[in-house]
Order: C-alpha cells, then structure tokens, then sequence
C-alpha cells in the first residue's frame, strides 16, 4: 500500500485488508502509519516521495528564465504564493502581502498560483482583475482560473511536477494556507509561511480538520513560519526576507523537511524495488513450504 500524499496515514487510513507493507514519505507518517492505522512498524517503510523525485533533477527553467518570463529584473526577491483547498481570503492576503512588499523592497516581486482544487468563482474573479506592479499570476493556471470564474470546470486541474520544481526553484519565499506545497518548498530549501488567519476560520470546516495530527504538525514545525493573526504577518515575512538571503538556509531547510519527507538515496524507485523484492522471496520462500 503506498501512501500518495503526507495526510494518509492520519485522515484516510482506513483500508479493507491488512497490507503486507506500507510505502509512507517520512518520519511523520512513518509514526501516523503506526498509531492511526495500528501497523506493525515492521511492515511500515519510508519510501520518500514518488512525485517529488523529479525535484532532484535538474531545471528545465532556471531561476533567470523565470524572472524574464515574468518580466522580472534578475535582482528580484521572488515571493510564491500558492493558494490552498480550504476556505481562506487568498484576495486578502495578496493585498496585505503587495503592501508589506511596497514597503520592504522596491524589488519583491509575487507570482499567484491558484491551487488546482480551486473552486470559488469570486475568488477567482477578483484576482483575475486586480491591477498590481507587483503581483503577477501563475501563466500556466490563468486559463483553469477563467474557467472557475465562468462555472465551466468540474474537476482537479492536473499541473505538470516539473514546472512546479522550476517555479519553487526560482522562488525565495513561499507563502500558503496549509497546502503540501509549504513542504514542496522545504524540499527546494525555501523559506515556507503558512498563513491560516484565524479570523477567517468562522463557520468553516477547516476549524476542526486543522487541528488533526498531520496538519499539527506543519502548523507547529519549526521550519514553516505559522501566522494565525494576519497583523504578524509583516514580521514574519520579515523574518524570512532576511533568512532567504543567507547562505545557510537552504541547507537548513533542506535538512529540516526530512522529519515530512525523506529525500535522501536511494531513490523512491530502488525502496519500492527493494520492497516488491521482499514480498516476492517471501512469497516463494511461503510455496516451497
């Protein structure tokens, strides 16, 4: 059984058979496996993550192809915010992040990526229209955004992995409410804040599935940067403005991301092999008695 993203083993672990071996990212779910779905630790195996092996290779764009893409001077301090699935004022946020940045540093620059699960039409409406010297949008989710604006999509809008790496490589800070992609940066070594204003909590489902263990334990890591006042999100981006810029962080960074998700070697290819190797001896071994 192989886990697809760092939630499973806490908010979908419920399976109808007992797996000979659970594949999980890292640690975390390694733990989560365990305790919430009442796993033997000898069948549970950290594997990393199938798709973020591609992060290991090398750019398709680099950091200066993306800032020219964008029309972005090379000096730029690039700002990913990515939105989320749950039900936050991703518009609001935009606003307070473009003033912080207005009164940061002339050269911060934003680029918005809806998240592919996106469904609120005004929401998408207003970012759409919104005029800003400093904000730009996600080229490649600007058409999935005037098909939510119009009604017209109905489902998951898949994103190639692979632009992903180049936009989180060319990014120096990455901002979301609580989306996987906070740990998609920590794996490029990027600075990660993870703004779930409490205030916008009010009547949404979001109140009680945050509390959960999995996303606990983002909210509460050491490596994200939490705001739940939106008025400390100026020293918090702050914070990690002048982190960003130092030389240290991304090693830091990257060494912290592997309690989510270990991306060391072997590749998640030569575990899994090593896995289906196993179950395959064992299951000879089990014919020949």
């Amino acid at each position: 059984l192989l886990m697809n993203s760092w939630d499973n083993p806490c908010l979908k672990n419920t399976s109808i058979y007992e797996p000979s071996i659970v594949g999980v990212w890292g640690e975390q779910t390694k733990y989560h496996a365990i305790k919430y779905m009442g796993l033997n630790p000898k069948k549970v195996r950290i594997l990393g993550s199938a798709q973020f092996q591609c992060f290991n290779y090398e750019y398709i764009r680099s950091r200066k192809d993306l800032l020219k893409e964008y029309g972005f001077s090379e000096n730029t301090i690039l700002i990913l915010y990515a939105g989320s699935s749950k039900e936050n004022n991703e518009f609001r946020h935009l606003q307070y992040l473009e003033k912080i940045s207005l009164n940061l540093d002339k050269n911060i620059r934003i680029i918005y990526r809806a998240h592919p699960w996106l469904d609120d039409s005004e929401t998408a409406r207003k970012i759409l229209n919104y005029n800003s010297s400093v904000i730009k949008l996600d080229k490649v989710m600007i058409p999935f955004m005037k098909d939510v604006v119009q009604k017209k999509n109905k489902s998951f809008f898949i994103t190639d992995y692979k632009y992903t790496h180049d936009l989180l490589g060319a990014a120096d800070i990455v901002i979301s409410p609580l989306s996987t992609i906070l740990i998609e940066a920590l794996c490029h070594g990027k600075e990660s804040i993870c703004l779930i204003p409490e205030d916008e909590d009010i009547g949404t489902i979001f109140v009680d599935r945050k509390k959960l263990p999995c996303f606990q334990d983002v909210i509460n890591s050491s490596a994200i940067n939490t705001v739940e006042n939106i008025d400390d999100l100026e020293e918090s981006f702050k914070k990690s403005y002048a982190k960003c810029q130092k030389k240290e962080t991304e090693f830091i960074n990257r060494k912290n991301v592997q309690f989510f998700v270990d991306t060391n070697k072997p590749t998640y290819e030569e575990r899994l092999n090593d896995c289906i190797y196993e179950l395959t001896m064992q299951r000879k071994n089990n014919i020949q008695k």
